[in-house]
């Protein structure tokens, strides 16, 4: 995979550039892909001027040869509100600047959300967007939702796992069936019968606040942007991955229906296996990049998920052709 991110992403990145929508949050799944994508830019010849989430991303004068670049993840659509509503408002306050949104998985509950982003964003001329799995690279195709759209994989994939090593646990002997608890849940039934030796969980953060958690919060509310940007870089990013590693390393086997549950396992060099998400994610993640892998199994698709996205497919496909003629 590491060819593929230095052929394909990074002749994109051509000048210095400001790197926004960091995951300011608890979910350790977006500070991997945070991570990953850090690594990768340390091998470009240019410096980052800004790190922003979209809590404390001010919208200031930037010169037109600076690269906007935003993070990945998969908060692609109408579930995640506030990143998507950061990208509609980068591309229409910066519309001469060269914008690259890193790989995301696409996902839109509603017909009308995704046909005004699609109007929305093919109006800017200098995008580049990267969808990290096929499903989601075909949808924005389909839709027009601009010119240069790339598929790239997941960006945790770019951590070195040297590093990452220097974190693990003792072994507890042990499985884990990493449960997610948040709107994108699914129930663990597909595991029983696979594992008698187990705990469940989701990432700890979701467990208790840790201490980095509560005072980059306090920054942010005491609106201390600057400080709070610097903070989440050298301290809370770290912490992160810490705690994600600490966790995961102490386990034989993972069964998870976290896509970065499973992402981190496979850097860890555990056997893992996958069942999906609410809304398919995992599974399309799977088909496009996992298969091939040694000791990684997809245990379950989303019940129903590719009856449901062949018929939004077509019918938004459907609309974007009325939508583009009608512009």
């Amino acid at each position: 995979m590491q060819n593929l991110f230095h052929t394909i992403l990074l002749s994109e990145v051509n000048a210095d550039y400001v790197f926004l929508d960091l995951p300011y949050y608890s979910n350790i799944g977006d500070a991997l892909i945070w991570k990953g994508t850090e690594e990768l830019l340390k091998t470009v010849p240019y410096k980052c001027l800004l790190r922003s989430s979209y809590q404390t991303f001010r919208y200031p004068e930037l010169a037109e040869d600076i690269v906007i670049i935003m993070m990945g993840g998969g908060n692609w659509g109408d579930l995640y509100a506030p990143h998507n509503e950061l990208r509609r408002n980068v591309v229409k306050r910066y519309p001469n600047h060269k914008i690259i949104i890193l790989p995301q998985t696409v996902y839109y509950e509603g017909i009308r959300n995704a046909r005004n982003d699609a109007k929305r964003f093919r109006q800017h001329e200098r995008l580049t967007i990267c969808a990290r799995d096929k499903y989601s690279y075909r949808f924005l195709k389909a839709f027009g939702f601009c010119e240069n759209i790339l598929l790239v994989p997941d960006m945790a994939f770019c951590i070195n796992v040297d590093e990452l090593k220097r974190y693990c646990k003792l072994a507890l002997h042990k499985d884990l069936i990493f449960q997610r608890v948040d709107k994108e849940k699914t129930g663990i039934e597909i595991v029983k019968g696979l594992t008698e030796n187990y705990d469940v969980s989701d990432w700890p953060c979701y467990e208790t606040t840790e201490p980095q958690a509560e005072h980059l919060y306090e920054l942010i509310k005491d609106k201390k942007y600057q400080e709070a940007d610097e903070y989440a870089m050298k301290t809370y990013l770290p912490a992160r991955v810490r705690a994600g590693v600490g966790m995961i390393s102490q386990y034989d086997k993972v069964f998870s229906n976290r896509l970065h549950g499973a992402i981190l396992s496979i850097l860890l060099g555990k056997e893992v296996y996958i069942f999906d998400n609410s809304y398919g994610k995992n599974s399309q993640y799977y088909d496009t990049w996992l298969r091939g892998f040694n000791n990684v199994h997809l245990l379950s698709r989303s019940r129903n998920f590719n009856v449901v996205r062949k018929c939004k497919f077509f019918i938004f496909w459907m609309l974007s052709i009325v939508d583009r003629i009608i512009e």
